[in-house]
């Protein structure tokens, strides 16, 4: 499963500026017989740049550079030149929290993985982070996953480095599917830590 994360937010924001854009459009047509030539050019013109730019932004989303899967086993970073990029397991995930967003988006919320339950957010751990806890946006981009990627991405971090972050914050998708692969796959860890077997490395 491929996360979406702020792409789909950015989608949403595209949307908005294209229905104001189109407005805008629906205004000039009907101002259009009064219009001499030169005007109607730059307006086609302008139209044309428009589109040819809201078509670059949207291959972009659509087609990232850099990108993150949900699988049984964890989540991997993938690359589209360089192929897998980095690998956090489930059974590393020491918790599972959902978290709301921000107070000016109360329907979007975070899943918020933890690696280390003693890392400090702000003057608390973040074991202490709780569904009713509002979130501090300008910590949470450190270790949203998307920055993340883009910094391994960019080269200014190691997969060593990202699979060492204290904890992760996701835009929320599929909390439930996401909940369920990270209870499975620590259940099947511990049943074999219980029957003395080899750990997946």
């Amino acid at each position: 499963m491929k996360h979406r994360g702020m792409t789909e937010l950015q989608l949403a924001r595209l949307f908005v500026i294209l229905m104001m854009m189109v407005a805008g459009i629906v205004g000039i047509i009907t101002l259009w017989q009064d219009s001499d030539t030169g005007l109607r050019v730059t307006v086609i013109v302008i139209i044309c740049a428009v589109i040819a730019g809201v078509t670059v932004i949207l291959y972009h989303l659509l087609h990232p550079a850099v990108y993150a899967e949900s699988r049984a086993d964890g989540i991997h970073v993938f690359s589209r030149k360089a192929g897998q990029l980095a690998f956090i397991d489930w059974k590393d995930v020491k918790d599972y929290r959902v978290v709301l967003r921000a107070l000016d988006a109360p329907k979007i919320y975070y899943d918020l993985l933890i690696l280390q339950r003693d890392a400090m957010f702000g003057d608390k751990p973040i074991s202490m982070f709780r569904k009713y806890r509002y979130a501090d946006e300008q910590r949470i981009s450190e270790h949203r996953l998307d920055e993340l990627m883009g910094k391994l991405y960019a080269g200014t971090m190691t997969a060593e480095e990202f699979r060492n972050q204290p904890f992760i914050f996701m835009i929320s998708e599929q909390t439930p599917v996401f909940k369920k692969m990270w209870r499975k796959r620590r259940k099947e860890f511990r049943l074999k830590e219980d029957g003395a077997e080899d750990v997946p490395q």
